[in-house]
């Protein structure tokens, strides 16, 4: 199965200002309903701004808006004639609409069928949505320049197996939310988008995921990362490897662009499938050139970076992820220097494991002014 996904019984929200966690907020529903934050964004660009958030609310997507000491301004559910979706992203457009994505999964593996909303959040009201044909999953959406189309990536699972993906972009029409394929590489077995960027100056669309070589070999996953140009073809791609090339699997999360360089977060191991996980930073010069590849190993034993997103700051970057063994899972908070140098890292506490990895995908995170928010979701004991 491409990701780890679980609806957990509570969410919440985290703010931390430097290192100290100011508050946990919690939202809750009852026992009987799953409620849960994936994604944040600021309303405005000032230190001071509100956020807006989404997630699920029992059955049902809901959007919201909350002030910085979490005191919810309001919440509105979507109502969509279904149930059981996922939010994978949320972006702000320049006309200060809300575009999200993700995903409705349908029984095993990656069985289910993609979505993508607009959504007025000054009007309350849901200006459309679309969905796709089965098993074409999304993760990650950009607006590709002010007033323009929006774009979503992720995989066209095929057959729903879980193996044999392909790499998909889909272009979103800004009007209606009409969906058409923009790319869709099929390099050798196994390829996703987790996340993509797009290039305004240069109407350059780049895209990360991982890349399998052979699922039944000894060959693993490797960091992909795309350039794609105006009309949907591939100027080339590039895999990147930090251990052994023969054992080595590595997950990329997110990717941020910062001057004339791209940054992609993401984790992997050493020794396959169930070995220690640990933070990787990778960052590039716009051809895909390695500048540095950082490895992480923050706890010792235990598993770092899992769902992971990166932020730029004026010190550096904000790298969220988790940080859990066997019993617990914790927030994990690393702030780099641009040149992947750890400033500080901290961890909070967060809830037993029980099997699950943790939050969601690269939406999560948010860095206001000097205060970093953070929304996921725990599960009631």
């Amino acid at each position: 199965m491409k990701h780890t996904r679980l609806l957990l019984f509570m969410a919440f929200g985290l703010f931390v200002n430097q290192l100290n966690a100011q508050f946990i907020k919690e939202f809750y529903k009852g026992s009987a309903q799953f409620t849960s934050l994936h994604a944040i964004v600021s309303v405005t660009e000032t230190p001071t701004s509100n956020l807006y958030v989404a997630g699920t609310y029992g059955s049902q997507l809901v959007v919201g808006e909350l002030k910085q000491n979490g005191t919810a301004v309001w919440f509105k559910k979507i109502m969509v004639n279904d149930s059981n979706y996922i939010i994978n992203s949320m972006i702000k457009d320049s006309d200060g609409n809300l575009i999200l994505c993700g995903g409705k999964y349908i029984g095993v593996d990656d069985n289910g069928f993609g979505f993508v909303i607009k959504f007025n959040p000054i009007l309350k009201s849901l200006d459309w949505f679309q969905k796709t044909n089965e098993n074409i999953l999304f993760f990650d959406c950009a607006e590709m320049g002010a007033g323009g189309n929006y774009i979503v990536g992720g995989q066209d699972e095929g057959v729903g197996t879980g193996n044999q993906a392909d790499h998909l972009t889909m272009l979103v029409d800004r009007s209606t939310g009409a969906l058409s394929v923009f790319s869709s590489l099929n390099t050798n077995v196994n390829e996703n988008i987790d996340a993509l960027l797009f290039n305004e100056v240069t109407n350059t669309l780049y895209t990360t995921g991982r890349y399998e070589l052979d699922p039944g070999g000894a060959s693993k996953f490797r960091i992909c990362l795309d350039k794609i140009d105006s009309t949907g073809m591939a100027a080339w791609t590039k895999f990147y490897i930090k251990s052994t090339a023969a054992t080595g699997r590595f997950y990329p999360k997110d990717i941020i662009q910062d001057g004339d360089a791209l940054i992609i977060a993401g984790c992997g191991d050493d020794a396959g499938t169930n070995s220690v996980k640990n933070f990787y930073l990778l960052k590039t010069d716009l051809d895909g050139n390695i500048i540095w590849i950082n490895k992480y190993d923050l706890a010792g034993t235990s598993n770092d970076g899992i769902f992971c997103s990166i932020r730029k700051h004026s010190s550096g970057y904000i790298v969220y992820g988790s940080l859990y063994n066997v019993t617990y899972t914790d927030i994990l908070l690393m702030n780099t220097d641009f040149d992947g140098n750890i400033n500080w890292a901290n961890s909070y506490p967060y809830r037993k494991k029980t099997g699950a990895f943790g939050m969601q995908m690269s939406s999560s995170l948010a860095v206001v002014g000097a205060n970093i928010f953070h929304v996921g979701e725990r599960q009631m004991v």
